[in-house]
């Protein structure tokens, strides 16, 4: 069995349930054990499991059958497992009714439990790997339905966009001819306002244009170290203003990368703006961007954070489209990108936050072959 894989066994026998524990635990699985149905219970709430195994006859009143409509509920991927040592007719006909994934008689043999418990979590794996290509088609359609509409509109959107903010521009020089510095104050703060929207509007275009764009390019050898430290140049005087140290970390043995360097350019600049982004209300604290060889000789990239971290019902899902990570003013977009861009260069990006104390992007790369 391959980890991580969580096995209940429901069982009032200890040392029963110990035994098929320690012969699961050899395995490889993560094995907790009930005693009773109140404590089953309790322990599915805490989390769901992959595979039950639930003896029939609990208590003397209590049929570990009776229990499984609520197993599948609460764990509606897991497979449940019958164990009885008294085997009938009408036992195995409500195993079935209730979707019970075997119905094994006492006394049973280890190996061929494993060979069920096996079956069971490849079952569930099935399963779990069914339901992610789904979501990942929906998302894919939805994001391929919102690229096209995007670029068919980005002309007529931009085009007055920009008429929009010359006609500020033209505004706040007015303003300031007029002599009269009331006159300039009071344009002037109303102008920023609307240049800030604007501003953000023309974002999210180009956020909206970053999906929608073709993913093909040209490889080329990236000097990751020489990028780093452009993009560290541009972002240091952001990041004072901010009251925030931004820190360079880089091994000497950092490797290039085949890939577009406008791109990875854009995955870094994307992750250090959204960590200053969360890093500014607090006003202090250290961003640093790292970057170092793995073992199997990959690029890693870290951008980490002293911020105020991310929720863990929000970590989920911060690279889906349109989640925002807890920031009232974001697209939802940034995040999407940047794992759109990683991937395209065959890499990966995870997120690992504490709440409180701050919150550290992985980007991993394959090194250049040519």
């Amino acid at each position: 069995m391959t980890p991580p894989f969580d096995v209940l066994v429901i069982e009032d026998n200890l040392a029963l349930a110990e035994n098929v524990a320690e012969l699961l635990e050899e395995t490889g699985a993560s094995v907790r054990i009930a005693s009773t149905v109140g404590e089953a219970r309790a322990k599915v709430r805490e989390r769901p499991f992959d595979v039950a195994i639930v003896d029939v006859r609990l208590q003397a009143d209590v049929s570990g059958i009776d229990l499984v409509p609520f197993l599948k509920e609460s764990s509606p991927d897991g497979e449940v497992i019958l164990v009885t040592g008294n085997a009938t007719l009408d036992t195995a006909i409500a195993a079935v009714r209730h979707g019970v994934f075997a119905y094994v008689q006492k006394p049973f043999q280890p190996p061929d439990l494993l060979a069920l418990a096996e079956r069971a979590l490849g079952q569930v794996r099935l399963r779990k790997e069914r339901s992610e290509l789904e979501a990942r088609a929906a998302e894919a359609e939805a994001m391929a339905a919102m690229g096209r509409l995007t670029a068919a509109l980005a002309h007529e959107i931009r085009n007055p966009l920009n008429a929009a903010m010359l006609q500020l521009e033209l505004m706040e020089r007015a303003s300031k001819k007029s002599g009269d510095p009331a006159i300039h104050k009071g344009v002037g703060d109303r102008v920023r306002l609307v240049k800030s929207d604007l501003g953000r509007l023309s974002t999210l275009l180009d956020e909206f244009l970053g999906l929608a764009r073709p993913r093909h390019f040209e490889k080329r050898r990236v000097d990751l170290v020489a990028l780093l430290a452009d993009v560290h140049a541009l972002q240091e005087p952001v990041a004072a203003d901010a009251g925030i140290t931004l820190a360079l970390e880089l091994a000497p043995d950092v490797p290039a990368i085949d890939g577009d360097e406008g791109r990875i350019k854009q995955v870094v600049l994307n992750l250090v703006t959204n960590a200053l982004d969360a890093m500014r209300p607090q006003g202090h604290g250290t961003l640093t961007i790292a970057a170092s060889r793995t073992s199997d000789g990959a690029a890693e990239l870290r951008i980490a954070d002293t911020g105020p971290g991310i929720a863990p019902e929000l970590l989920r899902d911060a690279f889906r489209a349109f989640v925002t990570a807890g920031k009232p003013r974001g697209t939802g977009l940034g995040l999407t990108i940047v794992k759109k861009l990683v991937e395209l260069h065959g890499g990966t990006v995870s997120l690992d936050s504490t709440p409180g104390e701050g919150t550290t992007a992985i980007v991993t790369l394959p090194a250049a072959t040519t």
